[in-house]
């Protein structure tokens, strides 16, 4: 049986591309989002606090998944992903993100620190 070149290498090139995917976050990051953003944050302040530490947040509706793997749906939240820190950036690379739910007064009740793919701009 022949195995093509291209073949082999196109397997190698998609290996390579899911090691990036690494499915958790630092858990240094994780102690620092934690430690800066407690229950009872005003979600616009915790916004800004992420802003500060290259997050950029986007108020929405959907689903989320939790930092213990849980999954939400029809949730308000805020999502924030980390900004690359280089100037190449694939368009789609894996990235922290961080999760806010507020409660009904605009208090963060929830934070998650997760790590996905994100394929955005």
């Amino acid at each position: 049986m022949k195995t093509s070149l291209p073949l082999l290498l196109s397997a190698t090139a998609l290996l390579a591309a899911c090691s990036w995917f690494v499915p958790q976050p630092d858990s240094d990051l994780v102690e620092r989002v934690h430690k800066a953003i407690p229950d009872g944050t005003p979600l616009e302040a915790a916004e800004e606090t992420l802003h500060r530490m290259n997050f950029n947040c986007a108020r929405r509706r959907g689903s989320y998944t939790d930092e213990a793997g849980t999954n939400h749906d029809d949730a308000y939240f805020s999502e924030c992903t980390e900004l690359p820190t280089s100037k190449i950036s694939l368009s789609c690379s894996n990235r922290n993100q961080v999760i806010l739910v507020p409660n009904s007064q605009s208090l963060v009740r929830s934070v998650s620190v997760i790590r996905s793919p994100y394929c955005g701009s």
